[in-house]
């Protein structure tokens, strides 16, 4: 049997403490979280996501939990841990729920979108998805003025969108003759 040398035992162990410790990160209130890019969990047992806190004189530089939906309800009592999936974009789901995180320089809130189908929920966009009945726009809900039949938009080009109406950045409707909206609407057609 090889000897381990006991200089680089400590190496490794310390390495693997470092892996390991790198993904909990302490909140304010003093929990501290295990952190990932989907759902976070609290060493006592509460669920978050993780968002960025912001001033002018630091952009996006704090780190938040955000445990409760915008009505107060904890996380905890209402996602499926086993299925919760961050999609892209601002959307999140499980077996059960369609979420959208709405982001602000506080970190933002976190909803339920409540006449979600997590069955048929897609993003099909920048800033956009759909399931069988709505489009959804991030950070923003189901965007009402959209004609669901004839709404296209695709990866690559931001929130803008178009329908039988007309072309939309984000939830406004904008002018269609404008060069910089009628190439991306060409683009659209294709």
């Amino acid at each position: 049997m090889k000897k381990i040398n006991p200089q680089k035992l400590l190496l490794i162990t310390l390495m693997a403490i470092a892996a390991y410790s790198c993904n909990k990160q302490q909140s304010s209130d003093g929990r501290i979280w295990e952190a990932d890019q989907d759902l976070s969990i609290s060493t006592t047992g509460d669920y978050a996501i993780k968002a960025f806190r912001a001033s002018a004189t630091k952009p996006r530089d704090e780190i938040v939990f955000i445990d409760t939906f915008s009505n107060g309800k904890s996380l905890r009592a209402v996602v499926d841990r086993t299925s919760f999936v961050f999609l892209g974009s601002s959307f999140y789901k499980d077996r059960y729920h369609v979420y959208n995180h709405y982001d602000n320089s506080d970190g933002g809130t976190f909803v339920m979108e409540e006449e979600a189908d997590p069955n048929t929920f897609v993003l099909i966009g920048d800033c956009h998805a759909k399931d069988k009945n709505y489009v959804y726009l991030e950070s923003f809900g189901i965007l009402e003025a959209a004609d669901y039949k004839t709404f296209k938009t695709r990866m690559g080009i931001g929130c803008v969108a178009k329908d039988k109406n007309g072309i939309y950045n984000r939830d406004q409707k904008i002018d269609s003759t404008a060069s910089e909206f009628k190439s991306i609407a060409r683009q659209l057609d294709q």
